[in-house]
């Protein structure tokens, strides 16, 4: 991607011709502010100044001491990273995103030059005008193997990525014509490179461009001027309508000597925010010096102040006195209590006193115009306050005889013009930060992640082999309980209930987080809109110790009273907690405490929710438990009866195969007896025939006989 075939570098010699008559035209535009930018520094480091031998003088330096005085105002920590889910969602791994991003950016804004780029911001912003920082992505990445084949053997891996926040020189940049930073179509980087460095990027232009700028380095102690290698102007344009990135050296107009696509691929494109404006203009993107707006004032008092010296060294003690008193000479060399004898001393009194002999200096005029001098030079200082804005109280000067009142009123106005300009060195670092943010989401890999933040997650694979094994154990818990129920069943015991796989609990609280591709996933997309990304309220400026104290005692009396009162209209039910909370969340805000009061609340909530959670968890298990007991107990009793009823039936039908077999023995016996009764009968029947017949056989006898 950085260096491009022939093909790719070849370019119309009218497009860059075109961004050469650009760039010519924003550097005259911008022309008499650098003079101006220069003077201020110059100025500041009492630069012009000197006195008749040709050195520095003491002149008073009304530049220095107001940029000395606003600087750690405006900005004199690092800030410290508030990102949250723009819409307060109740989403867990929106809450973890906003962890990482927060740790991630921390540690960046700390280790990679945060510091620096913010005091050379205010720095420039006090001075020239106009402050600058970029930002950069480095990777170092160890390429994939291959084989002879080209099959790829081993991945890609990242060793290490950083991001680089760098000062950038306030007169080494161009903007493009645009009365606003939304309407810029393009930017330019201004390089100074030796042929060294340009072979490092275009080697094959490091011949044909021209080095016409000469590089001198001097030795302050033996003032000598050693040179060094020549040096070619090199422009990198950013040009935001096809996102490219084009390398233009300085009187080559061949064609361009590096065409890159998007290095960064940020969503605004640029490489840096909106720069740092001392004084702001709705019509215009060229600065203006704050110290010439009232340079003039500036140059009237280092003038007086040079007057009131001058007036000082001559204010002695001289006269001219008769030289026949000689001892006069030695009067004024004389230590405390001692005598100098004199001679005629009675002749000088005679000739009206020593008072008629000695003439002296008056040096009550000049006195007089001394302190007419010093009058009007608090008059200007105070002329140059009101343009600036800082106020004698918060230089720490302030007149005894005015009120506490009259203190705080002088204050609170200088404070108001004071809070502007934080306010604006505070957006500028928001925006910086949403830029680290956005290149730590699109950029930053897995592991770079995990090794600046040091939050533990889970790998995905990790996540899904844990979930495998959870899978199969309670697979063979259903099986195991299964087989215990027939086999229960069988031989007519209590059923148990089954038995859950044991689970290490800090296992399972590790493995319910999300994943680091979960996570990577939601940064990759648009942060912006999902995720708010600011700095804590005040962070970037020291905070007063008494106005603290202060505040945190009205915040406490506050958040007591407010409990006192809301805590009967929550038990009563007129109230949710809910809503209790979002009221004391937004009487905290009010206060410059910082997010983690504001954090300690939603967290003592979420715990007192958690804990109702967790008891109704418990109250469910033992539910639940007490169920499946009495489901067991109740299985149990069924079976039971219902080997009750299969013994009973099969009593029953053992009885009833009994009755009819005695009901058929009965049956039988009744039948043989009525057949025994039936033969006894036809015996009868039979005996009685043959008595009939044998009587009848008699009678006949006797009839015959």
């Amino acid at each position: 991607m950085f260096l491009m075939d022939k093909e790719d570098v070849k370019t119309t010699n009218d497009e860059v011709e075109r961004y050469a008559e650009d760039i010519k035209l924003s550097e005259k535009r911008d022309e008499d502010w650098c003079e101006d930018g220069k003077h201020a520094i110059k100025t500041f480091r009492n630069g012009e100044s000197k006195n008749s031998k040709g050195e520095k003088s003491n002149s008073f330096n009304i530049l220095w001491a107001n940029v000395e005085t606003l600087e750690p105002s405006l900005y004199s920590q690092i800030p410290k990273p508030d990102i949250r889910r723009r819409f307060r969602q109740e989403d867990i791994l929106g809450r973890h995103v906003s962890k990482v991003l927060e740790d991630a950016s921390a540690y960046c804004l700390e280790e990679y030059g945060m510091d620096n780029a913010m005091e050379s911001a205010v720095h420039d912003m006090l001075l020239p005008g106009r402050a600058v920082t970029r930002i950069k992505y480095k990777a170092e990445i160890t390429p994939a193997e291959v084989d002879d084949n080209d099959n790829e053997t081993s991945p890609a891996k990242v060793e290490s990525e950083e991001i680089k926040l760098v000062p950038w020189d306030w007169d080494k940049i161009l903007l493009g014509p645009a009365e606003s930073w939304e309407d810029l179509p393009w930017l330019a980087f201004i390089h100074h490179l030796d042929k060294a460095q340009v072979k490092d990027f275009a080697k094959e232009f490091a011949d044909k461009i021209s080095y016409d700028i000469a590089s001198d380095m001097s030795d302050a102690k033996t003032d000598k001027t050693e040179r060094i290698d020549d040096r070619a102007t090199i422009y990198e344009i950013w040009c935001k309508e096809d996102r490219k990135v084009r390398w233009y050296a300085q009187g080559y107009k061949d064609s361009f000597i590096k065409i890159e696509d998007d290095p960064l691929s940020l969503k605004k494109f640029w490489p840096m925010p909106k720069p740092l404006y001392s004084i702001k203009s709705t019509t215009s993107m060229v600065p203006l010096t704050e110290y010439s707006q009232y340079e003039a004032l500036a140059t009237t008092l280092n003038t007086v102040v040079v007057r009131e010296r001058r007036i000082s060294d001559s204010l002695r003690v001289r006269g001219v006195y008769d030289n026949t008193l000689a001892e006069l000479d030695k009067l004024f060399d004389a230590g405390d209590n001692k005598m100098i004898p004199a001679e005629n001393l009675s002749r000088l009194i005679e000739n009206g006193g020593i008072e008629k002999a000695i003439w002296m200096f008056p040096n009550k005029a000049l006195v007089e115009v001394l302190l007419q001098l010093r009058v009007y030079r608090r008059d200007l200082v105070q002329q140059i306050y009101e343009i600036t804005g800082i106020s004698d109280i918060m230089r720490g000067q302030s007149d005894p005889y005015e009120t506490l009142g009259a203190q705080k009123m002088k204050g609170s106005y200088g404070s108001q013009r004071l809070q502007k300009r934080q306010r604006a060195v505070q957006k500028y670092a928001k925006d910086i930060l949403k830029l680290v943010v956005e290149i730590i989401g699109e950029k930053f890999s897995i592991e770079s992640l995990a090794g600046i933040t040091g939050l533990k997650f889970p790998r995905e694979a990790e996540k899904q082999q844990f979930e495998a094994q959870q899978r199969m154990l309670q697979q063979q818990a259903e099986q195991q309980a299964m087989m215990a129920q027939q086999q229960a069943q069988q031989s007519g015991q209590e059923v148990q209930p089954p038995q859950q796989p044991q689970v290490d609990p800090e296992q399972m609280r590790f493995m319910s987080l999300p994943t680091w591709e979960d996570l990577k996933g939601v940064m990759e997309q648009d942060l912006a809109r999902s995720y708010m990304i600011d700095i804590e309220t005040d962070s970037t400026v020291l905070a007063d110790q008494n106005a603290d104290q202060e505040s945190l005692t009205l915040l406490l009396g506050g958040v007591s009273q407010y409990v006192q009162g809301v805590m009967p209209a929550v038990e009563s039910g007129m109230i949710t907690k809910d809503a209790a909370t979002a009221l004391l969340k937004s009487i905290v805000s009010r206060f410059r405490l910082g997010r983690e009061v504001e954090e300690a609340i939603e967290n003592s909530v979420n715990e007192q929710g958690a804990q109702q959670q967790q008891q109704q968890q418990a109250q469910q298990a033992a539910q639940q438990q007490q169920q499946a007991e009495q489901q067991a107990e109740q299985a149990r009793q069924e079976a039971e009866s219902e080997a009750k009823a299969a013994e009973n039936q099969a009593n029953q039908a053992k009885y009833a195969h009994e009755e009819r077999i005695r009901q058929m023995d009965a049956q039988a016996k009744q039948v043989e007896h009525q057949n025994t009764m039936r033969e006894l009968q036809l015996k009868g029947q039979l005996t009685e025939a043959r008595a009939q017949q044998d009587m009848q056989k008699l009678r006949m006898t006797n009839e015959q006989g």
